[in-house]
């Protein structure tokens, strides 16, 4: 449009044809703007009002640079106009609106010339471009988005055309290949390949080619020569329904292919141990189904490998085990422990086993696994020893009574006759001669202590409390004399039923007591002991406590004498005569504390 009065429009009067001209370009969409040779507003259409938020009176008259934006120092308008004078001129320019909204257009400006081709004015015709710019700008957003995926990605993204030549490579290809992009770039692909590794992958390319591609596996040789694994996943390149090369991404799984090596190795190593082992090994899972088992195993039960992983812990046990099984399970699930058992063969013969439990986790789940050594024999000879300790004690505690009764029936006897026939004689002496008698008055004191104390050790050696009252009684008796002649307080409590112990339970509690409470007098320097009775558990046990100077168990030399005695040497036989047990705790100036238990497996009460 640079006629004032176009050609088309013959047949129809210059007035008519500015109206229509006007009607029509009120109607367009786009913001049509007309000034006059000095640049200034003679006609706006309605877009152009509607966009901006001003009416005709408030822009009719003024030049086109008030709609610019205040923070540009120097108008572009001069530039425009004078380009516009000379022809025309295009391009993008920020305008503002009435309410301060700021609004990018594309504006196309010419100029109008009369009939007489003189210069009239100008018509400028724009579009909104807000839309295009937002568009453009979530373009850029996302290439920088996607440039700075790529750059800063761990993986190589590469393409390579139908010939398998580089081109395009990521910048980290440099981290893992040692070449940086632009020396990549035009390189065959297989040329970085590690030579044993092409023929094995060699197929997977032709299927990237052919629309199936595949994953792969395989190692490179990088610029300085070592060797590193990569995963390789793969797309095809179309243009227009044909393969023009494959895009893909290189994913650097070295240290990953060094974990599975080692963790291959450490499982070999792992194995040949196990396999190794003379103890039966097995890895037990949460549910207690047997997941693994050494030959050693195999060999204890009597079961081939394949029978036992489809058995259960509780299978391979006796009834009378099995049915705390579960219960055993539970406790070894929360816990590390060593204990003993029994396992049952495929022959129904029972083997003991010490079993040693640890929980692990087994190909990433929770596991148990548990060592069994077969403690059959063991066993067998710790019952001997047990029978010949007890068959010892059963022997010292006839001798005991034997040299009891001998000391009461005759060597007592002896002294009371002497002392009787020595108080006759001090009677008959007292009117003759008083020196004398003095003398045998002495004779008499000293051989009445003697006649007391042989009592004493002979009580010592066969208790009668004890076989007339029970243990109770014959530890209160013991506690009241050592609190006679020693400053020492006992404590004694009991909460045991008063019905009375075995007899070989009572006497091995009586002697341990007994020991103890010989150490505390002797050795302890304590000025309180507590000895209790109680059930606890499944066990009987006995507590005896005091506050003495204690000592170091491994170093103190009164242990030594003990230990070289029958001190706790003593102690442990005795109540391991009974399958019970001694436990002994103390410290410098903390006192000792012994603890006797014995299972109540072997107390028929």
């Amino acid at each position: 449009m640079n006629r004032l009065a176009p050609q088309g429009l013959a047949g129809i009067d210059l007035e008519q044809a500015n109206l229509f001209l006007a009607s029509a370009i009120d109607i367009t969409s786009q913001l049509v703007s007309i000034t006059d040779r000095e640049n200034r507003f003679i006609f706006v259409n309605k877009a152009f009002l509607s966009t901006y938020g001003y009416t005709k009176e408030e822009i009719i008259g003024k030049h086109p640079e008030f709609l610019r934006p205040k923070k540009y120092n120097d108008s572009p308008e001069t530039d425009i106009f004078e380009l516009t004078s000379a022809g025309e001129w295009n391009g993008e320019l920020i305008n503002v609106c009435k309410d301060g909204t700021q609004i990018p257009v594309f504006l196309k400006t010419s100029i109008i010339k009369n009939l007489d081709g003189e210069n009239v004015g100008y018509i400028g015709i724009a579009d909104v471009i807000t839309g295009r710019k937002e568009a453009e700008a979530a373009l850029r957003n996302s290439q920088e988005a996607y440039r700075d995926l790529v750059e800063n990605i761990n993986d190589v993204i590469y393409a390579i055309d139908i010939n398998g030549i580089f081109t395009y490579v990521s910048p980290v290809a440099e981290r893992i290949f040692g070449h940086n992009s632009s020396e990549l770039i035009g390189r065959l692909y297989e040329t970085l390949i590690y030579g044993e590794d092409i023929s094995t992958i060699s197929h997977t390319f032709q299927d990237a080619r052919n629309n199936h591609p595949s994953p792969a596996e395989f190692r490179i040789l990088t610029k300085n020569g070592e060797l590193r694994w990569v995963r390789r996943s793969t797309l095809p390149v179309m243009n227009e329904g044909k393969i023009i090369g494959t895009r893909g991404l290189l994913m650097d799984i070295t240290e990953h292919k060094q974990a599975e090596e080692a963790l291959r190795e450490s499982e070999l190593r792992f194995r040949t141990t196990v396999e190794m082992a003379p103890d039966a090994i097995f890895i037990v899972d949460a549910q207690g189904n047997i997941i693994e088992v050494n030959n050693a195993a195999c060999q204890q039960l009597g079961y081939t490998r394949e029978h036992l992983l489809q058995l259960r812990l509780p299978d391979i046990m006796p009834p009378s085990y099995a049915m705390k099984a579960e219960e055993r399970l539970k406790e070894m699930r929360n816990a590390d422990r060593t204990y003993e058992s029994c396992h049952l063969r495929s022959d129904g013969r029972e083997i003991a086993v010490e079993l040693n439990i640890k929980s692990i986790i087994f190909k990433g789940k929770p596991a148990m696994v548990g060592i069994a050594r077969d403690i059959t024999e063991r066993k067998r000879v710790e019952g001997k020893l047990r029978d010949f300790t007890r068959q010892i004690l059963e022997a010292q505690e006839n001798e005991r009574g034997r040299v009891a009764r001998e000391l009461h029936d005759s060597v007592i006897q002896l002294l009371s006759a002497s002392k009787h026939r020595l108080s006759a004689l001090s009677e008959k002496m007292i009117k003759h001669d008083g020196e004398v008698n003095a003398d045998l008055l002495t004779s008499l004191e000293l051989l009445d202590k003697a006649i007391k104390e042989t009592r004493t050790i002979s009580r010592g050696l066969k208790p009668g409390v004890l076989e007339d009252l029970g243990l109770l009684p014959a530890v209160r008796s013991i506690s009241e004399d050592l609190m006679q002649r020693s400053p020492v307080k006992i404590d004694l409590q009991s909460t045991l039923p008063y019905k009375r112990l075995p007899h070989d339970i009572e006497l091995v509690l009586y002697r341990i007591v007994q020991e103890a409470l010989n150490n505390v007098e002797k050795h302890s320097r304590a000025n309180e002991v507590k000895v209790l009775f109680m059930f606890s558990g499944s066990s009987l046990v006995s507590i005896i406590k005091d506050d003495g100077i204690g000592f170091q168990y491994e170093s103190s030399a009164a242990t030594r004498s003990l230990l070289s005695g029958y001190g706790l040497v003593n102690m442990k036989e005795r109540a391991a005569s009974v399958g019970g047990t001694v436990e002994i705790n103390s410290a410098s100036n903390r006192g000792t504390e012994i603890v006797i238990s014995i299972p109540l497996a072997d107390i028929s009460v």
